[in-house]
């Protein structure tokens, strides 16, 4: 008997590192072997790639034209239409990025599925490019070709549902996991040294991971930090994750000139990935002030590695916490202050640190394929 044929969309890996929707979608590949005796597995991505992932599949490059048609909507477009005169089918076709064009509607598919995660790039969020507009499009519009669509969340379930305009039944929430890696790390002499030979980081600190982007709302935890520090002077806060909206970055290292703590604050360099087990184990506390979220993964990476975690009450981050994290008001800086300054005493902080490795432990990234393996299982049996 033929085994179902799965077309899996990677572009997100492509040259890329393994933070984000990429980690998600390394995760989702790192679990294949478990279930190539079922399926026959094809990466379809554009660029080609020596990574080790892409090395155990058949794959489908899709090819750049000459210039200046070499934009990747009509490579796309061009490229599944090219499939369908081959006589290349596929009876699923899992898209592993919420950025779809609307040229997947040609992919020669029974099934489409899309990982979106959350519907926050129908919400105006950033500044939206050319590129923002034809992907909103094709979700408001153009989603009648998408059989099933994950979310990370029962929240950015609600949120897709609500803003694609999509049957309930169409949306499915399958939660992402955490690497094992992330564990307690014993912060010794040399370990201190180490982090601050290598970053600078300057122990003792509370630490948020987040890009420099406006939703994750990087200026009031600048603003929460300057009000509580009077109470805790020789407290520092660490930035990981770095300048990305080059206005808003801006904006962000105004307001930690303006708080007068520049030496208290610190802007981490990028740190590798390998070493965020040991950056957030050495934090006295993480905080999350992000007010849009489809699931806050840094929320349990922190929790893993015994770190307590306070933070915001909205969207799908009190959902990923449950009742191991300090929930406050991330539109509110002094109910944040006040959360921070709660994580530095010392019965709450071994309270959560107990509560979130427990809660920590429940996501699986071996779970996240399992489920996503049912759903495809579904679909092949007409469910």
């Amino acid at each position: 008997m033929q085994r179902p044929k799965i077309g899996l969309v990677t572009s997100v890996i492509d040259n890329r590192g393994g933070r984000g929707t990429a980690m998600v979608a390394r995760r989702l590949l790192e679990s294949l072997p478990n279930y190539t005796n079922e399926f026959q597995i094809i990466l379809i991505h554009h660029e080609p790639s020596d990574d080790p992932l892409y090395t155990q599949y058949p794959e489908l490059i899709i090819p750049h034209l000459p210039k200046p048609l070499d934009r990747q909507i009509i490579r796309e477009a061009l490229f599944w239409i090219s499939l369908w005169f081959r006589g290349v089918r596929f009876d699923v076709v899992h898209f592993l990025n919420p950025r779809v064009w609307p040229s997947y509607l040609l992919m020669p598919s029974k099934n489409i599925v899309i990982t979106a995660f959350e519907a926050g790039s129908m919400l105006g969020l950033t500044k939206p490019t050319l590129g923002d507009r034809l992907f909103k499009v094709t979700n408001r519009f153009l989603h009648a070709r998408m059989t099933r669509v994950i979310a990370s969340s029962n929240y950015g379930r609600t949120e897709i549902i609500t803003h694609y305009k999509l049957p309930r039944s169409r949306v499915v929430s399958i939660p992402l996991g955490v690497d094992e890696r992330f564990a307690p790390v014993s912060i010794d002499n040399s370990l201190e040294k180490e982090l601050l030979s290598k970053y600078g980081v300057k122990r003792p600190y509370l630490l948020s991971v987040a890009r420099f982007d406006p939703h994750k709302n990087i200026i009031r935890l600048v603003e929460a930090f300057h009000t509580m520090h009077s109470s805790y002077p020789s407290m520092n806060l660490l930035l990981v994750g770095g300048k990305h909206m080059p206005e808003y970055s801006e904006k962000v290292m105004a307001a930690i000139e303006e708080t007068g703590l520049r030496k208290n604050i610190q802007v981490a360099p990028f740190i590798p990935d390998e070493d965020m087990p040991l950056v957030y184990s050495a934090a006295e506390g993480f905080v999350y002030p992000s007010y849009h979220e489809g699931f806050g993964l840094p929320i349990l990476e922190s929790m893993a590695c015994g770190t307590p975690v306070a933070t915001g009450n909205l969207t799908a981050s009190p959902e990923t916490a449950g009742d191991a994290a300090i929930l406050f008001d991330p539109h509110n800086t002094q109910e944040m202050a006040e959360a921070m300054s709660q994580l530095l005493e010392e019965k709450t902080r071994k309270e959560f640190s107990e509560k979130g490795q427990k809660r920590a432990r429940a996501f699986k990234w071996a779970e996240m394929a399992n489920e996503v393996f049912a759903l495809y299982r579904a679909l092949l049996s007409g469910n």
